[in-house]
């Protein structure tokens, strides 16, 4: 029904095609308003029926719900092969191109699917509403995923676009938003293929803390590779040797650039930026073991699994550089408990050796320590 306590039939409506669902509407209405029924036939409604409805009517609008869904059935294989496959033209009015397609997501940062349905559902109202009164374009859903198309843009033109409605995402639901604009397309038929190419950089949104504005271009680089695995390597060895010195504050720092490196190696692949943070963990651990120094307790497979629990990179990054720090503490306790008697003894051995040579492998010796870990 259009009248209902709490939700009108038509934002129901609304409501299962955000969470893509592959039910059929009727709409049933007392009133005889076009802007419902243009609403309903937007949104995917089967029929628009006026009360009394009319048993046949009914039963005609039932029969054409089944064709419907029978032919979708059909169709199912080719809609999952493509992903993307189904018709826009009922969803654009009839102008002329370019068509700018543009992929949107929002950034909550609680994992609560009910929490982020309500927000997905508002913010679509919302773009809706704005777009409109812009007269830029519409936005639906899609299986899920939040789309924009504006009409009459170029791709630099479509990203001020973006920019300035994601901040009033922001601005309006206290929540950060990104979005992937596609290129101009001349024709509707060719949305579904550009907005294709807007879902495959959606993994780059992982990384967005390194990102300045979280809106990106199909066709265009995200994150500079400048310096390549080399400058990685030799962070990651000022980063161990760091740990080994205990100089924590040079320490956060000299992480905080690996990590940026790590993020234009991994180019936008979460995997690869935990196998480049898993090595460096590695490293450090081999590091620790190979000059018998105390460590803590290193499994790979949870810290893997635990990076992967991640929902960012900031969250990954915290993750990782937290258990640098259990290594520095480890190190750092170990030594603050041994130092009374081993370093009076190396003193009272220089005090009686002055005037000798000393050099660093003999001090250690002196207190059986390993040279690098006695520095």
């Amino acid at each position: 029904d259009i009248s209902m306590p709490g939700m009108t039939g038509v934002e129901i409506l609304k409501e299962c095609r955000l969470l893509g669902l592959p039910s059929k509407v009727i709409l049933i209405s007392g009133f005889q308003d076009f802007e419902y029924a243009k609403a309903g036939i937007q949104y995917g409604a089967v029929d628009y029926l006026l009360k009394p409805v009319i048993r046949d009517e009914l039963l005609r609008a039932i029969d054409k719900s089944i064709s419907q869904r029978e032919q979708e059935l059909q169709r199912e294989p080719e809609r999952i092969r493509d992903g993307f496959s189904e018709d826009y033209r009922g969803l654009l009015p009839l102008e002329e191109g370019p068509y700018l397609p543009v992929y949107v997501e929002i950034f909550l940062e609680e994992d609560n699917r009910q929490m982020e349905r309500l927000t997905r559902f508002s913010v679509l109202s919302f773009m809706e509403n704005y777009l409109e009164e812009q007269d830029l374009g519409i936005a639906f859903a899609k299986k899920e995923n939040l789309v924009v198309v504006f009409k009459g843009l170029s791709q630099k033109e479509g990203e001020q676009a973006a920019i300035l409605l994601m901040k009033e995402i922001e601005g309006r639901f206290a929540c950060p938003a990104g979005a992937v604009v596609g290129r101009p397309v001349e024709q509707m038929s060719e949305i579904p293929g550009e907005f294709q190419e807007c879902l495959y950089m959606r993994e780059y949104f992982f990384f967005r803390n390194q990102m300045a504005l979280p809106v990106l271009l199909v066709g265009e680089t995200v994150f500079s590779t400048l310096g390549g695995n080399s400058h990685l390597l030799a962070l990651r060895g000022q980063m161990i040797d760091m740990v080994v010195a205990q100089e924590k504050e040079k320490l956060q720092k000299c992480f905080d650039q690996f990590a940026k490196t790590v993020c234009r190696m991994a180019d936008g692949k979460k995997e690869d930026a935990l196998f480049y943070l898993c090595s460096a963990i590695r490293v450090l651990d081999e590091k620790f073991r190979g000059l018998a120094l105390p460590h803590p307790d290193y499994d790979e497979k949870q810290l893997l699994q635990k990076g992967r629990e991640c929902r960012d990179y900031g969250g990954l990054q915290n993750v990782f550089y937290g258990i640098v720090l259990e290594y520095l503490e480890k190190l750092k306790t170990s030594v603050v408990n041994s130092s009374s008697r081993e370093f009076l003894k190396a003193k009272v051995y220089i005090d009686e050796h002055y005037d000798e040579n000393l050099t660093l492998e003999v001090l250690a010796g002196e207190v059986h320590m390993n040279p690098y870990y006695f520095s």
